[in-house]
């Protein structure tokens, strides 16, 4: 695999899995709200939630700290100027950390489908 696609399956997986969670909580959330206002305001609400808090999210994540670096494991050292820079590093290629990971993510999903979520099924 090449250099700027290494992390690209992980960080996959974790974008479907927060994709999922926020959907089945804020549909949940959007539940609770409807009782109170009912089902097309309660949507309503949860959407415009929904959209404040990713707003704020993506602003503290990204826009905050002016850039990011996309490489999974990197470490700051001080240059001979004394600057801080950012250094890539090459992590190992552990294929059952991987899948022991992926496994505990499936776990999550379907265990939290089966009890109270009802985003898939």
């Amino acid at each position: 695999m090449s250099e700027a696609g290494k992390g690209f399956r992980n960080t996959t997986v974790f974008t479907i899995l927060t994709l999922y969670l926020s959907t089945a909580l804020f549909q949940e959330f959007g539940d609770a709200v409807g009782l109170f206002l009912g089902p097309a305001i309660g949507t309503i609400v949860a959407t415009i939630a929904f959209l404040w808090y990713a707003d704020k999210k993506h602003k503290k994540e990204i826009v905050g700290k002016g850039v990011y670096n996309r490489s999974e494991r990197s470490t700051v050292i001080r240059n001979a100027e004394g600057k801080l820079e950012e250094l890539d590093q090459k992590g190992e290629d552990d294929t059952s950390f991987k899948w022991i990971l992926y496994l505990i993510l499936s776990f999550v999903v379907f265990g939290s489908e089966l009890t109270w979520a009802n985003v898939l099924f």
